[in-house]
């Protein structure tokens, strides 16, 4: 399906939920900005999804290159936030690069990247 549980990991750890919650919903979602007011924002993307390759049958696990972006108005928030999604995601990817913190200037938010690899059943 090529949809990791990102959201559903964050709800379930009481420090996500209190610090993404818009009253409605987490301000977590698939890569669309448009998509979440408010700061802070936790948002993912897939770069890149192969099959595993068996020399018989076909494949029953997909493996995904996913990006994920923390978004906040201060470098300490967009820390704190990319530490506690770091914690509740190891356990189901394997975290393969992050960034440091960087203010970028279209949003002029601070943004830390965190690059993880997932193997999902098709």
């Amino acid at each position: 399906m090529l949809i990791i549980p990102l959201y559903d990991l964050c709800a379930a750890n009481a420090e996500l939920s209190a610090l993404l919650s818009d009253g409605v919903g987490l301000r977590v979602g698939e890569f669309d900005a448009s998509n979440t007011e408010g700061t802070p924002y936790v948002c993912w993307q897939i770069i890149n999804a192969n099959p595993e390759q068996y020399l018989s049958g076909g494949s029953d696990m997909d493996s995904l290159y996913v990006q994920i972006d923390v978004y906040a108005k201060t470098k300490a928030d967009a820390r704190n936030i990319a530490r506690e999604v770091r914690k509740v995601i190891e356990e189901d990817c394997t975290i393969e690069a992050f960034t440091g913190c960087e203010l970028e200037q279209e949003t002029n938010l601070y943004r830390i990247r965190i690059d993880s690899r997932w193997l999902e059943e098709p």
